[in-house]
């Protein structure tokens, strides 16, 4: 599958600002899951507040907080291994296309990953095989833009190293 590159690149540079973009499902789950931890914090704030105080006015007995506040922890729970799940399998599709020599489709799941779970701690990784999958479809110049951005967001990471000797290299060698 051909990618226009021009295009892609224009909407990586916005998504790569912090905006982040969730499809179907997994915007919703992400929406439920803020819901949910709201509750929590609202329900912990009563649970504590009824324990400082026992002769509380508060609407709900201990007992009610303390169970609607583990029925809403046990959702937020399964909820987090469900987004997990996804981010493990979307970044597996993405690494299987890399490998396979797929370079193209490789760079659009990574993509796919970074936009969908951007403080996922494999971000750096998959900055990184964008980067080397141009590199292999002779397209070392937009490579640049995915080295310098995995640089200068993860500066300390392994793969930024990797990303400075892929740069140096491109200098040399131009």
């Amino acid at each position: 599958m051909r990618i226009n590159v021009a295009i892609f690149f224009m909407l990586g540079a916005t998504m790569s600002t912090g905006c982040a973009y969730f499809s179907g499902d997994m915007g919703v789950m992400l929406k439920r899951q803020d819901a949910l931890e709201a509750k929590v914090d609202k329900l912990s704030k009563e649970v504590r507040a009824l324990r400082r105080s026992p002769g509380a006015k508060i609407n709900n007995t201990q007992a009610e907080l303390d169970e609607r506040l583990k029925t809403v922890e046990r959702d937020i729970s399964y909820l987090r291994q469900a987004n997990s799940r996804s981010a493990e399998a979307l970044y597996a599709l993405a690494l299987s296309y890399y490998n396979e020599g797929a370079y193209e489709d490789a760079i659009l799941e990574f993509q796919k990953f970074i936009n969908s779970f951007p403080r996922n701690p494999r971000i750096p990784d998959a900055y990184l095989k964008q980067g080397l999958s141009l590199v292999h479809i002779r397209r070392a110049d937009e490579a640049k833009f995915f080295f310098k951005t995995l640089i200068d967001k993860f500066p300390r990471s392994e793969e930024a190293k990797i990303a400075k000797k892929k740069l140096k290299e491109s200098s040399a060698g131009s």
